[in-house]
């Protein structure tokens, strides 16, 4: 049987192979007791022999436990009427709700989450929460264990027990904006907490703490820049920031933006 062979180059960019991406990782101190949180987006790599697989792979070869978002946005609909100030525009999901699908763990991640999400979702040995828009799937000996605490009411738990244990967040040219760990930050600062609904097979459940706060320059938080490590991957660089210092860096941006839009006392 012929096999396909696949070119070193694409529109002139150099190919990333298996052994490219473990050569980075490696170099960023990561090893098999390293624990990831990422939020990467295929779209910010560069081309990949094997695409998302095999980014995956070398990723789970070389770090001990792996967490990504699989979220389904594709379960939310929209009420006719609800609480205000939720920024949302009630009654106007009519055509939305009507594609709306009913959450199961078998549903794929949203397609904006890129390919790299579904890759670990879809293996054998990946294990997936069940909540019904912000799901995470991890793989590793401590999989079961990193989701265990997420409940609706508690939808950042995976994130908080990472940081709590030494995580790390993996991303790509200074992208931790990228990271969900943004939006457990968002929730620690007390930032604005929005409602939303989804789609389960036999019923509509509200979805609480619901981030609406986001920040524009992550970059710029001082207290990562002096803890971020950095490696080349071909036309691309990954970096990490372990993931308390991200958290505790983004809590205190968002304070600061607050106070900075306050207005003075009198």
């Amino acid at each position: 049987m012929a096999t396909l062979e696949i070119s070193p180059t694409l529109n002139g960019t150099a190919a990333v192979s298996y052994r490219d991406i473990v050569l980075a990782l490696r170099k960023l101190g990561i090893n098999r007791s390293t624990r990831i949180l990422t939020g990467i987006h295929s779209d910010q790599l560069p081309y990949v022999h094997g695409g998302a697989a095999t980014f995956i792979g070398a990723l789970l070869d070389v770090c001990g436990l792996l967490v990504m978002p699989t979220y389904t946005y594709q379960t939310l609909v929209t009420p006719e009427a609800g609480p205000p100030n939720n920024q949302i525009t009630y009654g106007s999901g009519t055509k939305h709700n009507r594609h709306a699908q009913f959450w199961n763990g078998n549903l794929p991640a949203d397609p904006n989450l890129g390919t790299l999400s579904e890759a670990l979702r879809k293996l054998p040995t990946a294990v997936r929460s069940d909540h019904p828009v912000l799901s995470f799937t991890a793989l590793g000996p401590e999989a079961e264990i990193v989701l265990a605490g997420q409940t609706l009411a508690d939808p950042f738990a995976p994130i908080r027990w990472l940081s709590m244990r030494n995580g790390i967040a993996l991303s790509v040219d200074t992208g931790s904006d990228n990271n969900p760990a943004l939006a457990y930050a968002s929730t620690r600062a007390n930032q604005t907490q929005l409602l939303r609904w989804a789609l389960l097979p036999n019923k509509i459940v509200e979805v609480p703490h619901w981030p609406g706060d986001t920040l524009s320059k992550v970059e710029s938080l001082a207290n990562i820049e002096r803890v971020r490590k950095t490696a080349r991957l071909k036309a691309t660089q990954l970096e990490t920031v372990p993931l308390c210092q991200l958290v505790f860096g983004a809590e205190d941006a968002f304070h600061s933006v607050r106070r900075s839009t306050e207005p003075l006392s009198v």
